[in-house]
């Protein structure tokens, strides 16, 4: 175009200011722009998608199913998935695992994408005090608080024997290895109470050091 208007003998446009070369060269800057953008974008929206886990955890997640997808279909079953629950000490009842297949499953069971999305809105970012509580006790691999909070007062409705609560408060350094970053792991290693093993302690503190992870959620919360 610039060469058009310098055979025609244009030097001076008075709807623009700027040559040809000056009008390519910023609609090249602009589709850059916005394929930068476009990706920062797509960015952020797994970023929410993933509601906040990392992909270090995202891949324990996709090792939990591929350990007891025993078929090797890409499918796990019902029993498959409450084993797999269990085995991280999330124990669900047969009418909940239902529940979770119809909004997670399909026809034959739950692929790696359902399994994916609801570990992810289960351990994903979340806002209250027992919600950060549970989680917890998942990634050490015990009930979640709340469930058996709700277990015994379901027993003193019906007046029939409570079982004590068994959450220990306390998560293994082992665990947190697993499931969190190096970052997430030295924070809360310089904000949590710590738990040192002084023998006799059990398999709890059999990998020598833990942190009090109840006090750390109360003192976040207190803020």
């Amino acid at each position: 175009m610039q060469a058009k208007l310098d055979m025609e003998g244009i030097i001076s446009n008075r709807h623009t200011s700027l040559s040809a070369f000056d009008a390519t060269f910023q609609l090249d800057q602009f589709k850059k722009f916005l394929t930068i953008k476009k990706q920062n974008i797509g960015d952020e929206i797994k970023h929410q998608e993933m509601k906040g886990v990392t992909k270090q955890e995202l891949g324990v997640i996709k090792k939990q199913f591929q350990k007891f997808d025993t078929h090797a279909n890409g499918y796990l079953t019902q029993p498959e998935f409450r084993q797999c629950m269990y085995s991280v000490g999330d124990e669900h009842g047969a009418r909940d695992v239902s529940r979770i297949f119809k909004e997670f499953g399909g026809e034959y069971g739950i692929d790696l994408e359902g399994f994916e999305e609801f570990c992810l809105q289960k351990l994903g970012q979340t806002d209250t005090r027992d919600e950060i509580t549970d989680c917890f006790a998942i990634i050490n691999g015990e009930r979640p608080i709340s469930v058996e909070i709700a277990e015994q007062q379901e027993a003193i409705r019906h007046n029939k024997p409570s079982k004590p609560i068994t959450c220990t408060y306390m998560i293994k350094s082992s665990r947190l290895k697993l499931w969190m970053s190096e970052e997430d792991q030295q924070y809360l290693a310089e904000t949590a109470t710590a738990v040192q093993d002084e023998g006799g302690g059990g398999e709890y503190f059999s990998d020598l050091t833990g942190y009090y992870y109840q006090g750390w959620v109360d003192d976040v919360f207190a803020r």
